[in-house]
């Protein structure tokens, strides 16, 4: 029911599994992932509190990408991640680090091993970041084991790199087989626990160093990976007792960006997109799980202090539509109020960002690609700075896109700087046109050097393997 998208069907089958065997915890998070997804929260409250009672007492499974959204600590995300693990994966004997040489003057061979190596968040962060690898020092390999949708994104996903393996149907010893094939050096998992992983293959040990990078923010609890690529903000140095991955922390944003990202398609008028003519537009284009009670009665705080206001959420369905605008009204908020866009081609969703007057990030779990494709666009975006690597993604975007002005540190400050903001067009203007210009100079959107501070760090980690030294955390210098 979950796969078919009759989510309320699926809250309540997990709910009657759950019942019918308590002890099978991951049940209680496929019924609050469903939930979330039709912003039910009838139920949020009490299966937060006993999914971290369960993180605490070690008392059974909860999905890692689960306690990412529960408000959860950098300890606690360990202990679940490790939890899970053991579980659901097994004990894992990996197999020894394979030996390959590099020859004087030979280029290290990267593999970047992927599910969403097509239309998808992923793709279209990293697309430009395989084109710009550095031929002469690197041989890079695309390792795809997620479907082939034959879009032009997957076209050109399979062009940028120098050669594209389609694993699909490749079992792990087959996969081992082809990487000492390739003699690649170090392997850069871009999944972790999210959709369609496969982490068997990473317990075999494909690479003399494989690298958690993108895909997953937060810790994987087991020793499949030798490093996770983070910064100062998202992964700073106290995070790393939670992390059995050494910590990379790179000197802008951990987060690559495509500068092919479109920005020419044409800008929609109010009208055509349900908005009313007059009045500040938040936008917050999330995906709905993301959306908490606290937050949504946040934005409705909000709503309700800036008289005439919108807030134009992404479209997710019949029954997230009329459960969002029953709360919004159960806030003293005219459902009105709350504008649903409905999903659009890229070009044509990010042409929407014109129309934003503040983007209203989500918390625990921030924006990530939400984010930057609204800085991309102009539109600036107010934060929460949280103490997790998922909730300090936006924060580092901000920073590394020249806006620091709009990151917060409580809940509090985040509703009194929204209402502020509200009320000064001017400034909004002014942040506006500093994100348009930064596209050719902030270092978040700065691919080539992105690139080259990444290739440092790859060859960082290989010379220490090198010289027989074991993984260690460290910063990589900026050019």
């Amino acid at each position: 029911m979950r796969a078919a998208k009759r989510l309320a069907q699926a809250a309540q089958g997990y709910d009657h599994a759950h019942r019918l065997a308590p002890e099978r915890t991951e049940l209680l998070c496929d019924r609050l992932f469903a939930s979330l997804s039709i912003c039910d929260w009838r139920t949020h409250e009490e299966t937060c509190r006993r999914l971290l009672d369960v993180i605490d007492r070690d008392r059974g499974v909860v999905l890692p990408l689960l306690s990412l959204l529960i408000g959860t600590s950098p300890a606690q995300q360990d202990r679940a991640a490790r939890r899970f693990h053991r579980e659901a994966v097994g004990p894992v004997s990996p197999t020894a680090a394979p030996r390959r040489a590099l020859p004087p003057g030979g280029r290290l061979n990267i593999a970047y091993l992927s599910a969403d190596f097509h239309d998808h968040a992923t793709a279209h962060l990293t697309a430009e970041l395989f084109e710009l690898h550095d031929r002469a020092r690197f041989s890079i390999f695309g390792y795809s084991y997620g479907e082939d949708d034959g879009s032009p994104m997957r076209r050109r996903l399979e062009a940028g790199f120098d050669r594209f393996r389609d694993l699909r149907q490749a079992d792990p010893g087959t996969v081992a087989a082809l990487c000492a094939e390739d003699g690649i050096h170090i392997l850069v998992d871009l999944k972790g626990y999210t959709q369609n992983v496969r982490l068997t293959l990473l317990a075999r040990r494909l690479a003399p160093i494989q690298v958690a990078y993108l895909g997953y923010p937060g810790p994987l609890g087991a020793e499949l990976l030798d490093y996770a690529i983070g910064d100062r903000i998202v992964t700073p140095t106290e995070h790393q007792p939670f992390y059995r991955e050494r910590l990379v922390r790179m000197p802008d944003s951990y987060q690559v960006n495509d500068r092919r990202r479109p920005t020419d398609a044409p800008m929609p008028t109010r009208v055509s997109c349900g908005l009313p003519a007059e009045g500040v537009v938040f936008c917050a284009f999330h995906a709905a799980f993301k959306i908490a009670p606290d937050l949504f009665a946040l934005w409705m705080r909000i709503l309700r202090r800036v008289p005439a206001s919108t807030l134009w959420l992404l479209d997710a369905g019949s029954d997230a539509t009329a459960n969002l605008r029953a709360e919004a009204a159960r806030h003293g908020v005219e459902p009105a109020r709350l504008v649903f866009a409905a999903p659009r081609p890229q070009a044509e969703h990010l042409a929407r960002y014109r129309l934003a007057d503040l983007a209203l990030d989500s918390f625990p779990y921030t924006g990530h690609t939400t984010t930057s494709d609204a800085l991309w666009m102009g539109a600036p975006v107010l934060t929460l700075h949280g103490g997790t690597f998922a909730s300090s993604v936006a924060a580092s975007l901000l920073h590394a896109a020249g806006l620091p002005e709009t990151v917060t540190g409580s809940v509090a400050e985040y509703e009194e700087r929204a209402v502020q903001l509200a009320g000064q067009p001017a400034t909004l203007t002014g942040f506006r046109r500093r994100l348009e210009a930064g596209r050719s100079t902030a270092p978040l959107f700065d691919s080539p050097r992105f690139t080259r501070h990444l290739e440092r760090a790859f060859q960082t980690m290989w010379d220490r393997h090198a010289a027989g030294l074991p993984p260690e955390a460290f910063t990589v210098e900026p050019s």
